[in-house]
């Protein structure tokens, strides 16, 4: 069930893939690109957050977050419009598929072979275009690049997100323009966003109004697509993000600390309890619901919101509350610093 089915076979298309497929014939090839590929995925997003926003800087975290997120939302949406086989799917004979993770299953753990008009072939959880790891690598590094404002930053977020992008076409996920429609959609959204900020000074409108059109497409999505997960889970990271962040601002102000050590023991427990909560939540409804089902896209979503809630809001009130994660002593000479002025 999508709006739009799409059925290219342009053979310039293919061949880049095939190009690139080919390459990663050779093991250690194959296994480096599988690797380049990691930095597209919302695991390597969140390990970044998280060292930004407890190591480096809470404001740049969400200076970092609001729009990347916003662009994988939008992104997620692009592709529940859209339906088209990947490459392997449509040319079976000519692109090996070397990314099993995007494989559909069956209730025995099993890959589902299907007796296809183009060949025999694996099933996936997802369409092709655009490209997911497309334009979530290329909404995290250019909102980085944006907001380091340095040119190493912009080098390293076009090399990273090239490579991403070349990495799921040798892996045979994508076509290229899968890859090259995720980069646009990414780099745009975030552009868009940080405009939009120049132009309305009013922050929480923007996100208001941005959250309610995410939200709306969100749960409506199971009108017009089959592949909605992914959508939920990071509408859901978004979210908690967000309220999180509010009701930080609020009532916590944990602040940036100068201190390497005490910036890696955040960071550390923070990712910990990231992985712990997305791993013990799934398990309480895993069991429960089919992979493609609504009652299982809304506990996506509720998991994601929790975790990302967490980690926002109630593991920062635990920072401000050890005072050895704090910089005491620079904290005590700023008081110090009001009080003679005062």
């Amino acid at each position: 069930m999508y709006l739009f089915s799409m059925s290219m076979h342009w053979d310039w298309d293919v061949s880049i893939v095939e190009f690139f497929n080919r390459l990663s014939e050779s093991r250690f090839i194959e296994l480096l690109f599988q690797g380049i590929s990691q930095f597209g995925t919302e695991t390597v997003f969140i390990v970044l957050l998280a060292i930004t926003y407890y190591g480096i800087s809470k404001k740049l975290a969400k200076d970092v977050a609001f729009p990347a997120f916003y662009a994988m939302c939008f992104g997620n949406i692009f592709k529940c419009f859209f339906n088209r086989f990947r490459p392997f799917q449509q040319y079976p004979d000519r692109v090996t598929i070397r990314d099993k993770s995007i494989l559909a299953t069956d209730t025995n753990g099993e890959y589902m072979l299907v007796h296809g008009e183009y060949g025999d072939f694996y099933a996936s959880s997802s369409s092709s275009f655009p490209s997911g790891h497309s334009f979530s690598s290329s909404a995290v590094y250019t909102s980085y690049a944006y907001n380091i404002k340095k040119t190493w930053a912009w080098i390293v977020a076009e090399v990273v997100t090239i490579l991403v992008m070349i990495s799921r076409m040798a892996l045979g996920a994508h076509f290229f323009t899968d890859v090259l429609a995720g980069f646009i959609i990414g780099s745009a959204i975030v552009i868009l966003y940080n405009y939009m900020l120049t132009k309305f000074k009013n922050k929480t409108l923007i996100h208001i109004i941005t959250l309610s059109i995410i939200g709306i497409l969100t749960f409506l999505s199971p009108l017009y697509s089959d592949i909605s997960r992914d959508l939920f889970s990071t509408f859901g990271m978004v979210l908690g993000f967000y309220i999180g962040s509010i009701l930080e601002e609020k009532y916590v102000n944990f602040e940036d600390t100068k201190c390497l050590w005490k910036a890696v023991i955040r960071v550390a427990i923070g990712i910990g309890i990231a992985y712990a909560l997305k791993v013990l939540l799934k398990m309480t409804y895993s069991w429960a619901f089919d992979d493609a089902s609504l009652a299982r896209n809304i506990c996506d979503f509720l998991r994601y919101a929790i975790m990302l809630f967490t980690v926002t809001f109630l593991y920062p009130m635990l920072i401000k509350k050890c005072k050895f994660l704090n910089d005491e002593k620079i904290n005590n000479e700023k008081e110090m610093e009001i009080e003679e002025a005062e």
